[in-house]
Formats: C-alpha cells, structure tokens, sequence
C-alpha cells in the first residue's frame, strides 16, 4: 500500500511537471549575426594605389620570402575590406587589418607581410596582383594590376 502511495506521488509530480511546461528548458536560438548586403561589383573603380612591394625581408625564411605589400586609399571613401592576391610562383594572399569598425580613410596607406612560402620573383619582374575589397558605401572593387617586389632599403 506504502508502495502504490508512492507510485502514484510520484507520477502526480511528474505528470504536473509536463502538463505545466517545466520539462527541460528549450536550448536558445543563437541570433543571427549581422551581414552587410550584397555589395555593388565595380572593375571600373580603383581605389587602392600599390605604394610598394618589397622583399625579402628579415629574418630570411629558408622557405620562401618575406614580402611587404603597402597600399594606399586614393578613392574618396573609406575602404572597410581589402586583400591583395600577389602571384610569384604560387598564390599569396595578403589580408589587410581593415574592417567597417576601422576602416581605411581616404589618403591612409598600410602595409602588410607574408611569407612566399615556395614562392620566388626577381626584382625587375613584374608579378601580377589582384586588388579586392569593399567601401563604406558597399561597393565591392576587383581589378589587376603588376608590380615589381623590389629590395627594401638599407
């Protein structure tokens, strides 16, 4: 009798428990992270100016050089996304501290290194680089350009 008193507390207090919607809690839906829109693609525009492309720098890497790549806004708008794509015996891709919280103004340049990892390029060569990112504006920017890696100074 003790037992059956028992049984049946029990799946009183459990069968309250559901009917009131106190089972497990619900696992919370992650909110969605902000996007920026599709951009507007141009290769007209050309916002970025290669200043320089320089190398090897030190330390020297038996696996392949260090080269910089410093480039310079000449648009009239901030640039909040830009990666440069340098061609010299692979594909190298330069991503550039740039973003909508700290863009690049107008007139600002900055410079980036990576290491040619197998890579090589004489320095009277031109090596192709492709030049990508976006505005503040959301227009998206894609063309080519050459440039020749030359020694850094000293």
């Amino acid at each position: 009798m003790k037992r059956t008193a028992v049984f049946i507390l029990v799946a009183a207090v459990l069968f309250v428990l559901l009917v009131s919607g106190c089972g497990p809690a619900p696992s919370p839906t992650p909110s969605p992270t902000p996007t920026l829109p599709p951009p507007t693609l141009t290769t007209s525009l050309r916002p970025i100016e290669i200043v320089s492309a320089t190398g090897p720098h030190e330390p020297i890497n038996p696996g392949g050089p260090i080269v910089e790549i410093t480039a310079e806004n000449v648009s009239s708008e901030p640039v909040i996304l830009l990666e440069v794509t340098l061609e010299a015996g692979g594909t190298f891709v330069f991503h550039f501290d740039v973003s909508p919280s700290s863009p690049l103004l107008p007139g600002q340049s900055i410079s980036e290194r990576e290491t040619l990892i197998g890579g090589g390029f004489g320095d009277t060569v031109p090596v192709p680089v492709t030049i990508n990112g976006r505005l503040e504006g959301n227009v998206a920017f894609f063309y080519v350009r050459s440039v020749v890696i030359t020694r850094p100074p000293g």
